[in-house]
């Protein structure tokens, strides 16, 4: 793992710092702390792969903004990263993919019914460590949880019956299965420590996640992986995908539009926390998140 690379060179000493101990801890459970090997095994299975810790990130953004030791919620961040990893694991279940960040998926390592149990056991995992910061965490743990099993089934329900035709349906399941995570790993200091600018980082974090959601598709569309591209066209789940199709326009122009919807929610988070006497070092982050696909 490693962190967000965009991130990586601009974070205070402090953040860098704990996110590598966030690393260490999430590459070093052990076999006890799932009970049994093979529980153990399917678990930990994407936590020793490349991944951008974008949200154990955020998380200490949100304790470095409100001047929290950013140490104290290390076990928050893990926690947070782990729930990330277990959608992970069960939307590979759900879309029968075999690749996961260039290794096997679980589901098709260790089987379908191993893969939904591990997801299950990370998710337990991620309570575990969340509970001693209280019940206002482990209230948004749960009802950010919720968001992103109910976003993971109206994808399905779509793709299932093709129905992903418009930008707003689109934009729904996104705010549910990526945002709503991210919305929550901004503002989960301030839900512990009761601060008055929670609603302002769970918006910004909101409208970063959307930004984030649509950069990956512009990515993907672009990239090099072109069986992911395909797929992803094929089931209209890309942004751009969908932009093409709905305005019958060239994938040049449809990169375009997507990249100014990109930017609209970018504007929208650094609006979200204008004014705030932390918006100065919010807002480079958000800005990051832009993509131009001509360059």
């Amino acid at each position: 793992m490693k962190i967000y690379t965009d991130f990586a060179k601009s974070l205070p000493n402090d953040i860098t710092h704990n996110l590598d101990k966030t690393i260490d801890k999430l590459t070093s459970f052990k076999i006890g702390d799932f009970l049994i090997k093979e529980l153990f095994e399917s678990s930990v299975h994407l936590l020793n792969k490349e991944g951008k810790l974008l949200r154990p990130t955020l998380v200490f953004l949100g304790s470095h903004i409100l001047k929290e030791k950013s140490q104290k919620f290390i076990n928050l961040a893990v926690a947070i990263e782990l729930l990330h990893v277990s959608s992970l694991v069960h939307d590979d279940i759900i879309d029968k993919e075999e690749f996961r960040r260039s290794i096997k998926s679980v589901n098709t390592k260790y089987g379908v019914e191993t893969a939904i149990l591990a997801g299950d056991a990370l998710i337990s995992k991620a309570v575990e460590l969340a509970s001693p910061y209280g019940k206002d965490v482990i209230r948004a743990i749960s009802d950010v949880s919720l968001q992103m099993c109910a976003g993971e089934l109206l994808d399905y329900s779509c793709q299932k019956g093709n129905l992903i035709k418009d930008i707003d349906k689109y934009m729904k399941i996104a705010r549910l299965k990526t945002a709503s995570l991210i919305g929550t790993s901004c503002n989960i200091i301030a839900v512990h420590n009761k601060s008055s600018a929670k609603n302002a980082l769970y918006n910004y974090g909101i409208n970063i996640g959307m930004a984030f959601q649509i950069r990956d598709d512009i990515l993907d569309f672009i990239g090099d992986n072109s069986s992911k591209i395909s797929n992803s066209d094929m089931k209209g789940m890309n942004i751009v995908s969908i932009i093409k199709k709905k305005y019958k326009i060239s994938t040049k122009d449809a990169l375009d539009k997507a990249a100014k919807l990109n930017q609209k929610y970018i504007d929208m988070a650094i609006k979200c926390i204008k004014g705030r006497d932390f918006s100065d070092i919010l807002e480079p982050y958000a800005r990051m998140i832009s993509i131009n696909p001509s360059q």
